[in-house]
């Protein structure tokens, strides 16, 4: 998918995504507990990039996926010309290209399309710098989620199996949480080699967590 068309040197999409952006603000103060939710995520990234990916994700929970894609692609275009987007930047200095396009893999799954979710998770982690642990781990959960929607199980246990240590050396609870859930969706494959192996590493961590 082309990302990155730029609102400042496009006024239809500028005319379409500040209408968008209005409609947005009308449905989170009516009352949609989902954009509201979406507004406490990444609270770290950059303003403009950060609460496009948060009113794109709260759309996406709402279904609504062309002004979740557009949303995405103006946060792009802001990444696109951030040269500082690495870790010495400090805070916000993750929110990256690849960062960003893991977040629209996140809203294609959200929204019930997980094989072009795939394809975006597995393009981001082939990007994402090696100091981004958390958000690895993060990817690498989301993809086993995209491939276990898409009914590839065997595909979901490896990454999933893949994302454990990674999840465990970096600490994060919430990943481990979501790598034992998509366990616990997976255990009718408990004969498969990859499910059987993810398994047995779960309840092996299961008195360190």
């Amino acid at each position: 998918m082309a990302v990155g068309r730029s609102f400042l040197t496009n006024a239809p999409y500028s005319d379409e995504l500040s209408r968008l952006r209005q409609h947005a603000t009308l449905r989170t103060r009516s009352g949609s507990p989902r954009l509201r939710a979406a507004t406490k995520i990444d609270s770290l990234l950059p303003r403009r990039p950060r609460f496009g990916v948060q009113e794109a994700y709260g759309h996406a929970l709402d279904g609504a996926e062309r002004t979740s894609q557009l949303l995405l692609d103006d946060a792009q275009a802001w990444a696109a010309n951030d040269t500082a987007g690495d870790a010495r930047g400090g805070h916000g200095s993750y929110c990256t290209a690849s960062y960003i396009e893991t977040q629209r893999a996140n809203c294609w799954l959200t929204t019930g399309r997980p094989k072009k979710a795939i394809a975006l998770y597995e393009e981001s982690l082939r990007a994402l710098p090696a100091v981004y642990q958390r958000n690895r781990a993060g990817a690498l959960t989301r993809l086993a989620a995209a491939y276990l929607a898409d009914t590839q199980v065997e595909q979901a246990a490896s990454m999933a199996h893949a994302a454990l240590p990674v999840a465990r050396s970096s600490g994060s609870v919430r990943i481990l949480d979501e790598i034992h859930d998509l366990g616990v969706q997976m255990t009718a494959h408990a004969s498969l080699p990859d499910v059987g192996a993810l398994l047995d590493d779960l309840r092996d961590g299961e008195g360190g967590r």
